[in-house]
């Protein structure tokens, strides 16, 4: 197990994060990444009043968030309190075929225009 820590710096979160293609962001700190969905996942969802998530090996991932015990967080604060997991990273090198923050955005936009 390892300790966590809340960023509570929100624009320090957002510098470092890489998005998918499902809407979901990750960002590392010292190995540890920190895993939540987007801004347009959480406005596409509603509200948000509860969440399951899948089962991980419990070497590489961490069981509390802010957002198990209020998962209104992920709609109030997707990118600081309201994180899904952490996890630790193996292969730093597959952050590299994710989105940065501007790509996302371009992606994003191409998405509502259709």
């Amino acid at each position: 197990s390892f300790p966590t820590r809340l960023l509570s710096n929100a624009a320090r979160l957002l510098a470092a994060q890489k998005f998918t293609d499902k809407h979901a962001w990750i960002a590392v700190e010292n190995g540890i990444g920190t895993v939540g969905i987007s801004n347009f996942a959480q406005e596409a969802l509603g509200n948000v009043v509860y969440y399951n998530l899948p089962e991980f090996g419990t070497n590489n991932r961490h069981k509390w968030s802010p957002s198990c015990d209020n998962p209104g967080l992920v709609n109030k604060s997707c990118y600081d309190e309201g994180w899904l997991i952490n996890m630790t990273i193996d292969a730093a090198s597959e952050l590299d075929e994710l989105m940065s923050e501007d790509v996302n955005e371009e992606y994003v936009k191409s998405i509502e225009e259709h």
